[in-house]
């Protein structure tokens, strides 16, 4: 009993010493004062200048040397003394000492400073863009939790990399003996029912309908549960976002400490189909991931990814997409979506990399140029590219969300708003709203919302109003402005609202007559004017259709698809568009079946103006006649179907023979050169 109480006095007295308020100075003589003067000041604890007496609030507790007396003998340092109170006194008094005492060259309060955690991996000297983002102060804030799952959509990762292999998230309900005493890694049931037999460490959604055919060439053909990455670029992208750190090899991640959840929905040659990404997203959602990274995209946008979008946004999934490397201004998919934080490349000289997208749905920048990182086969390589911007704000989010339970809109205006303004003051169309700070997000302990509920991008009406809906909510308000202007990204805007003095949630805050604008694209933004002398700007783009859209026929015919016949098309129309070809077999009546001219994709409604597709080949009659229509329809659901030049009408019959002989084989009056047949598929031209 009297040892327990001892300990309790004791650590009281510890932790009330650490609490106790101090003030502590450095007085530094001008270099005519002699050590022996300057030993004295120490010896009687007196360093006020002849005739004055003390007049602060609190006695110094204590007059010493400059780090304890180590450098006392130096010629400039032996001349810094430290002054010690144990309460707070008034510093512009102190500091006025310097005013009545000639042989002082200056008063310095002592500063606090906090350290910065470093790692020991081998190669974190190199990776200029942990530095830029101000990581290694933000890592003594928090490393993240494991608890923290973020998912990486891309082409698998190498999870036999030194690392990474400790970094996937492994399903516990895969893992461990089933009750016949088999592995449930490889027992082939579903032991955890979510409707993927032994997904222990992921799942490869990719199943490629198109080329190449060669069942060689990777895996790619169907769904299983071994997403390796046979590509480079998902694992360069995971060891970007959370490569194991302070493992004395190779890298650091963005998010030391959170667990990354494996779905591969791409094939060896990078690419991937439209349900396979939302497959992967869908079952990321299922698993629990906090965030999602997509360093993926195109500049045409669909139905179907949308919809999946919008369902894990709705349940609070934070979701992180690149802006695309086209140097363009227009929108990007997946990043182009409301609910996606669209990411933009920053050189290390804080410019935007000439190369990444840029406009109206940017939100910020991040390091994406020359990022070292982890790449197949054990090995490190530098990329360049958006795909490398994304998983840094993935990974910060990963780190907001191992402090607090932010929403996903919260997160975002917290990395919006702690940002470090790298372009034109304030949001602009070129850095958004700066680059990337983790420390700063991690210092947010009331975070803003500001967000469009209606329109959303890319809303689309021919009606003759638009109803605007928001949320302004910031502890830091000022005013908020409300403004349209014509274009993607309007040059000038046209004031609707100039100073908003209310905060509001989910409200409808202008109805905006539309009836007199002609068909176009059009952009309204909300600017919101902060006391901390920053501002917040969210921006949509809507269109104005009222018209149908003009399409045009490129080709129409059977084409060869591996062994077989189907039938191909291809449409140009004047405004986006989903286009369908209906087709069904001459002579048996009933209804038409249809797919959309989505490329090598099948029915994901792609909105685009340029078309092509074809019928899958299993779905296809050899040596038969098939009535095809094609109709396009926009994206306020006016449609054109396209006209048989021939017939005037809307049906064109095309044949399905297959003719086709096995050309003989000749030999060569010449011989190919040696060389080296590579045991995988091999690019030579890697980018993300």
């Amino acid at each position: 009993m009297n040892y327990k109480t001892g300990l309790i006095l004791i650590l009281s007295l510890l932790f009330s010493s650490l609490l106790f308020p101090q003030s502590t100075y450095f007085i530094k003589y001008k270099d005519y004062v002699s050590k022996q003067e300057i030993e004295s000041k120490i010896l009687t604890q007196q360093f006020l200048p002849a005739g004055r007496t003390f007049s602060f609030s609190s006695l110094p507790s204590k007059v010493s040397y400059l780090a304890k007396g180590m450098v006392k003998q130096d010629e400039v340092l032996g001349r810094i003394i430290k002054v010690t109170f144990n309460k707070t006194v008034d510093e512009p008094s102190f500091l006025s000492l310097q005013n009545e005492d000639p042989t002082i060259e200056y008063i310095q309060p002592a500063n606090t400073y906090q350290s910065e955690y470093v790692p020991n991996d081998s190669l974190v000297s190199n990776q200029w863009g942990l530095s830029k983002i101000q990581a290694f102060s933000a890592w003594d804030i928090t490393q993240g939790s494991d608890s923290v799952l973020l998912a990486i959509i891309d082409t698998g990762i190498d999870y036999l990399h030194p690392d990474l292999k400790n970094k996937i998230k492994l399903n516990a309900g895969e893992m461990g003996t089933d009750a016949n005493g088999h592995d449930k890694k490889s027992n082939g049931i579903d032991d955890d029912n979510n409707g993927f037999i032994d997904d222990y460490q992921g799942w490869d959604f990719t199943d490629r309908v198109g080329f190449p055919f060669d069942s060689t060439g990777g895996d790619y053909l169907t769904w299983d549960n071994n997403p390796m990455d046979e590509y480079g670029h998902g694992t360069a992208i995971a060891g970007i976002a959370a490569a194991e750190t302070n493992n004395l090899t190779g890298i650091a991640g963005t998010a030391p400490n959170i667990k990354i959840l494996n779905c591969r929905a791409f094939d060896p040659g990078g690419y991937g189909e439209e349900d396979d990404v939302a497959a992967a997203i869908l079952y990321a959602v299922q698993m629990g991931a906090k965030v999602i990274n997509m360093s993926f995209g195109d500049n045409s946008f669909s139905f179907v990814l949308r919809d999946v979008i919008r369902y894990a946004y709705s349940k609070n999934v934070v979701l992180v997409g690149s802006a695309g490397n086209s140097g363009s201004d227009e929108p990007h998919y997946p990043s182009g979506y409301s609910q996606v934080i669209c990411i933009g490349n920053s050189t290390i000289d804080d410019y935007r990399a000439s190369s990444s997208n840029y406009g109206s749905t940017l939100d910020l920048m991040a390091p994406g140029t020359d990022i070292l990182t982890t790449f197949l086969n054990n090995d490190y390589r530098k990329v360049t590219g958006t795909s490398a911007s994304s998983p840094f704000v993935s990974g910060a989010a990963a780190l907001i969300l191992s402090q607090n339970s932010f929403t996903n809109e919260e997160v975002k205006q917290i990395l919006k708003s702690t940002s470090d303004d790298i372009g034109t003051p304030g949001w602009d169309i070129y850095t958004g709203a700066g680059r990337l700070n983790i420390y700063n997000a991690l210092n947010v302990g009331a975070p803003s919302i500001i967000k469009f509920e209606h329109p959303t991008q890319d809303f689309s009406t021919f009606a003759d109003s638009i109803q605007i809906t928001a949320t302004v909510l910031s502890p830091y308000f000022v005013n908020y402005q409300l403004d349209y202007g014509y274009g993607l990204n309007p040059a000038s805007w046209q004031p609707l609202i100039s100073d908003g003095q209310n905060q509001f949630a989910n409200k409808l805050i202008y109805t905006l007559d539309i009836s007199q604008l002609p068909d176009s694209v059009y952009g309204l933004r909300i600017l919101v004017n902060l006391n901390n002398g920053r501002t917040l700007e969210e921006r949509v783009n809507f269109n104005i259709i009222r018209t149908s859209p003009e399409a045009t026929l490129v080709t129409l015919g059977p084409a060869f698809y591996g062994e077989k016949t189907t039938i191909l098309a291809s449409v140009y129309t004047n405004q986006p568009c989903v286009t369908k070809m209906y087709y069904r077999k001459q002579g048996t009546g009933g209804n038409f079946n249809f797919i959309t001219l989505d490329g090598f994709n099948t029915n994901n409604q792609f909105v685009k103006n340029v078309h092509y597709g074809f019928i899958p080949k299993q779905l296809v009659d050899q040596n038969s006649v098939y009535e095809i229509y094609l109709k396009a329809e926009n994206l306020v659901g006016k449609t054109t179907t396209i006209l048989n030049p021939s017939t005037q009408d809307s049906i064109f019959i095309i044949p399905t023979e297959y003719n086709a002989d096995i050309a003989a084989e000749y030999i060569q009056p010449f011989s190919l050169p040696q060389g080296s047949i590579f045991e995988k598929p091999t690019n030579f031209l890697f980018k993300v």
